[in-house]
């Protein structure tokens, strides 16, 4: 990922390794932690609601409202921040369910993420105002294993595959 180091700049040796960066230079050490990010499966009369991507990566697939946790901010909010951002909705009753690892690839580069993907049974189909810029489209689909071929995501694939395999379960 680095060829010099962030913090004297010196050419790094090219034994990189996937967990740290460190310079034998100037003994700097950076870690390669996973970005937590949100993602949330919002259920109402048994479909789930998926956002369509308007921008890459995954652009044009099927994707759960969420993104990224910014600095200070809890999974929880950090999820209806994003879902009132992307949909214009407001939700409090979200339930906790898995959480799945991601190689997220931006502009080149391959962020690590742990997806931390959360529940929630709405009993009214909620009005969406979606934000243009990252939602091309939403769609109400029954969750089924075909489905998870049309899923940006891997992470999301998994979890929401761990979704239908135990949603009798969590509807109890």
């Amino acid at each position: 990922m680095f060829s010099y180091c962030p913090n004297c700049q010196s050419k790094l040796a090219d034994k990189e390794s996937e967990q740290l960066l460190d310079c034998s230079n100037c003994n700097f050490t950076y870690y390669f932690n996973p970005a937590p990010a949100v993602a949330g499966i919002i259920i109402c009369k048994g479909q789930v609601l998926f956002n369509v991507r308007a921008k890459e990566p995954s652009k044009g697939m099927l994707d759960l409202p969420g993104g990224f946790v910014d600095k200070n901010e809890r999974l929880e909010d950090a999820l209806q921040r994003e879902v009132k951002e992307e949909l214009g909705i407001s939700i409090d009753n979200w339930k906790y369910l898995t959480s799945q690892i991601n190689r997220y690839l931006y502009k080149g580069i391959t962020y690590p993420t742990c997806d931390a993907i959360f529940i929630s049974y709405l009993d009214e189909m909620p009005r969406i105002v979606k934000q243009e810029t990252e939602v091309a489209g939403t769609v109400w689909l029954t969750p089924d294993y075909d489905l998870l071929k049309h899923i940006g995501f891997e992470s999301l694939r998994e979890g929401l595959s761990f979704f239908i395999k135990n949603k009798k379960k969590l509807s109890s």
